[in-house]
């Protein structure tokens, strides 16, 4: 299930930790990882050199609440970070994460994304196709379209087949600055 929290997060806040992800990101470090491109810069474990994002992000009561609740355990039994990144728009940018792409089917995964800047549909919001994370889908698509078990990159025309084929939907979250997801 997704859910919104629009104003979650304050602009001040927001600026905030927009400085502190630039200056991890900025940093010579060989956890930093990044596309071919430098579009799509990522921090794995940002709470872990950072006491703010840890404290005003990864701490937070609310999200801590939501992990315990999802897992059904205490948050101290839960194996967690922060994946901090910044996303720039270049010329043969496939989006966030390589454009298209399943996650996992074969664990439960809990995320939150806080929107630090307004997202709308034209410069970055995060989208999703409804079902696609269950285990069925993997044999759907093998029998429908000729995938292979572990297909987890998807091209713009195998999204367009799957979408012409089948109950799943694109869902694309906006929101401003401060947004929850």
């Amino acid at each position: 299930n997704t859910v919104i929290i629009p104003d979650f997060m304050d602009a001040t806040t927001c600026q905030s930790l927009i400085k502190e992800i630039d200056s991890i990101l900025e940093k010579p470090n060989e956890k930093i990882w990044q596309d071919d491109l430098g579009a799509d810069k990522r921090a794995f474990g940002a709470d872990r050199v950072s006491s703010l994002i840890q404290q005003i992000f990864y701490r937070n009561p609310l999200i801590i609440a939501a992990r315990e609740a999802y897992y059904q355990i205490p948050d101290q039994y839960i194996e967690g970070c922060v994946m901090a990144n910044r996303i720039v728009a270049k010329k043969g940018n496939l989006g966030s994460g390589g454009g298209w792409h399943r996650d996992s089917v074969n664990i439960r995964q809990f995320k939150a994304i806080l929107y630090l800047t307004d997202v709308s549909a034209n410069n970055g919001a995060f989208q999703y196709m409804t079902g696609t994370q269950h285990k069925e889908t993997v044999i759907e698509g093998i029998l429908k379209y000729g995938f292979d078990h572990n297909h987890n990159r998807f091209t713009e025309e195998e999204i367009d087949k799957i979408l012409s084929n089948s109950k799943h939907e694109i869902h694309t979250l906006t929101g401003k600055a401060g947004t929850l997801i």
